[in-house]
């Protein structure tokens, strides 16, 4: 399993739960339509993870995300 660390470069709020979250493309980041990709979330005492599909396009020069917000 590959890791990235990457930049966000752009956060909206296009609904009241939901969020779009655009992301730097890591040099070398390859994927087909469709994929998804696991987030690491830093917790108190081990991080979570986050399964995520990638709405962007293998073109994009981005990483884009489109982020249902729930309770806790």
């Amino acid at each position: 399993m590959n890791t990235y660390k990457v930049t966000l470069l752009d956060k909206k709020t296009i609904a009241k739960d939901t969020l779009e979250l655009r992301f730097v493309k890591p040099d070398g980041f390859v994927f087909s339509a469709g994929q998804f990709v696991q987030f690491r979330i830093p917790q108190a005492i081990t991080p979570a993870l986050r399964a995520y599909s990638i709405c962007s396009i293998p073109e994009d020069d981005y990483l884009e995300f489109c982020i249902k917000l729930l309770p806790d």
